[in-house]
């Protein structure tokens, strides 16, 4: 227990990274003097993204988790606005992603660090390198690399989480950007249900949609699953007395109450997305999190649920909910008359057979990558819907469409890679803080898993809180401990200890 509390306390200094020294001397002021010129000389607001890059650039030499974490808090805020620097468009996001990038390869490079990430790494890479290929069958260059960019994006962002994160208390960073940013979409999202601020076609019942900052309702239901599970996770393991000691340890009760309220507010976000995938993907990865957590939570979780449905059933809640669903299930099937009710779904059901069609077509890499929208119009099956929505509606059938049966075969190893290392993440994560990060990681897989069969959610910068999660689940395994501190004791050792 000595040698985990030293490391707990020494993580955040330089020496514990491995930070060279001119990381902590000359080159802060270098770049504040840079800063300060071109806040002076670069027009506005060109200015602000390129000093935030250099803050960016700063702050992951010197403190990476600190860099993830605005990373991640810049998710929900990156649409409002961006920079055009010539051929570079900007966003708040990708203007931290790449002084975040800069700074790690310089690291990498100096210190001769080696990569981590082991096979879920490699596979993401991987399917990054057929998306590379499959521009061998693209007719619109420009999306090809718009989808390749998001990708590599992502694999950029696992593998410089899995550096940066090396237990429960250099993830708080993360944890605290992602509660932040849940709570900067959820605070929007609530406006516009409150002052029904959407179009006519987002209102449900006469409720609008909850949708924040990501312009339709479903992706932000999508970003609501890849945070909130973890959110909840976090709840579910201060509520275990067991676990509790090592979350105050970890996370700190300021932290914790954070975290409670970004939750709350996230259930009720996701429930006003009115999202049907969106609901059934949160409804098995928070599933999986009351189960694992265990304990009280368990049962008190399982007692409430039976609580709360019984309420909503004798309320006026009942018809709204029952109907939003039974209009999903009466729309599949045979010759369906399009209805505004059921345009939804036929809709979909519409992309599900594009996409299928062009896997038939280019069976080895497909359409090439972002290039579903280019070929839609000829390969769908439903002459009223001509006009695409981005995608196919489900990730698998827009795996094969754009890659081809090489795409989906390498996609599919790289999700089983991922469930694989957060079963043996979850096995060597004992009772520690690193276990509920890794409940909240495989509450999160599950609910992307299940949604991605309604919905595509590799889309805008999703990908990004999508894999700093993933990386989280690493602090659970007995490697990512010694990796970042010579002489540490694994998980299984410090836990007899």
């Amino acid at each position: 227990m000595m040698i985990a509390s030293q490391t707990l306390t020494t993580y955040p200094l330089a020496p514990a990274l491995g930070q060279p020294r001119w990381a902590s001397r000359g080159l802060p002021v270098a770049i504040a003097a840079l800063a300060a010129v071109l806040l002076v000389f670069v027009p506005w607001p060109a200015n602000l993204m390129l000093v935030g890059l250099l803050a960016a650039f700063l702050l992951e030499l010197t403190r990476p988790p600190l860099a993830l974490g605005a990373l991640l808090l810049s998710i929900p805020i990156q649409a409002n606005g961006d920079v055009s620097l010539g051929p570079v468009i900007l966003t708040v996001t990708n203007t931290i992603f790449y002084g975040v990038l800069a700074a790690w390869l310089l690291r990498v490079t100096l210190l001769r660090r080696p990569l981590r990430g082991g096979v879920v790494a490699a596979l993401f890479a991987t399917y990054v390198l057929v998306l590379l290929l499959s521009v061998v069958s693209v007719l619109s260059v420009a999306d090809w690399a718009e989808e390749v960019n998001r990708w590599a994006t992502a694999l950029a962002v696992y593998v410089i989480a899995v550096d940066a994160i090396g237990d429960a208390r250099s993830a708080r960073p993360a944890v605290i950007g992602t509660a932040l940013g849940a709570l900067v979409a959820c605070a929007i999202g609530l406006y516009q249900v409150v002052a029904h601020a959407g179009p006519a076609s987002f209102s449900v019942g006469g409720l609008t949609r909850a949708y924040s900052t990501f312009g339709q309702p479903n992706p932000f239901a999508g970003y609501l699953e890849l945070t909130i599970p973890l959110l909840v996770a976090l709840v579910g393991g201060w509520l275990n007395r067991d676990l509790r000691p090592h979350l105050r340890r970890a996370c700190g009760g300021w932290t914790m109450l954070l975290v409670s309220v970004a939750a709350a507010l996230g259930l009720l976000c996701l429930l006003l997305t009115q999202s049907r995938g969106g609901w059934a993907g949160a409804a098995v990865g928070l599933g999986a999190i009351v189960w694992l957590t265990g304990s009280a939570v368990r049962w008190g979780a399982i007692a409430a649920g039976v609580v709360v449905v019984s309420v909503v059933l004798v309320t006026p809640a009942a018809g709204w909910v029952t109907s939003r669903l039974a209009s999903s299930v009466g729309s599949f099937g045979g010759e369906v008359l399009v209805t505004p009710s059921n345009f939804a779904i036929q809709e979909r059901l519409a992309h599900w057979g594009a996409g299928i069609n062009m896997a038939r077509d280019h069976p080895w890499l497909g359409v090439g990558a972002g290039n579903f929208t280019p070929n839609f119009r000829e390969e769908t099956p439903v002459w009223r819907f001509r006009i695409s929505r981005g995608h196919a509606h489900n990730a698998y059938i827009q795996a094969a469409a754009q890659s081809g049966i090489v795409g989906l075969i390498v996609y599919l190893l790289f999700l089983g890679a991922v469930g694989l290392r957060l079963a043996r993440a979850l096995r060597a994560a004992g009772r520690s803080a690193a276990r509920v990060l890794v409940i909240g990681a495989i509450g999160v897989t599950l609910a992307f898993a299940i949604h991605n069969i309604f919905d595509y959610l590799h889309v805008l910068t999703l990908g990004v809180q999508l894999s700093v999660v993933w990386a989280l689940a690493e602090t659970g395994t007995e490697t990512a401990f010694a990796h970042h501190v010579p002489g540490a004791q694994p998980a299984k050792q410090r836990m007899e200890a």
